[in-house]
């Protein structure tokens, strides 16, 4: 029996302008979110950048139940790349058009 895994997505807002776009940043995003998280915790959400939106909006994939790990962690990165940031959650979904829609009026 083959399950599928059922995920989840997040729309993030930044303070400041950053390129998530860049493989870089994202790379040094997922380190700062694996040592918050924990490496068990990290490994079991499969976190993953899904789409970004704007230079300030990013939406991230996860495996559905790990949300709250990701949202508490991102909570705590203070800066990214060398840019001083705070990163606040507006919303999660179990799809990613809906948060789509909702960067698109914010901006």
């Amino acid at each position: 029996m083959i399950l599928k895994r059922k995920s989840r997505y997040v729309l993030v807002r930044s303070s400041e302008p950053i390129n998530m776009g860049s493989k870089d940043t994202m790379i040094k995003f997922c380190i700062d979110v694996e040592k918050i998280m924990g490496i068990r915790n990290y490994s079991s959400s499969h976190l993953r950048i899904a789409k970004v939106t704007d230079e300030r909006y990013f939406i991230a994939k996860m495996d559905r139940g790990q949300e709250c790990h990701f949202i508490l962690a991102s909570a705590f990165i203070k800066k990214i790349n060398g840019i001083n940031t705070g990163l606040q959650t507006i919303k999660t979904s179990g799809a990613i058009n809906n948060l789509i829609r909702i960067s698109k009026t914010l901006h």
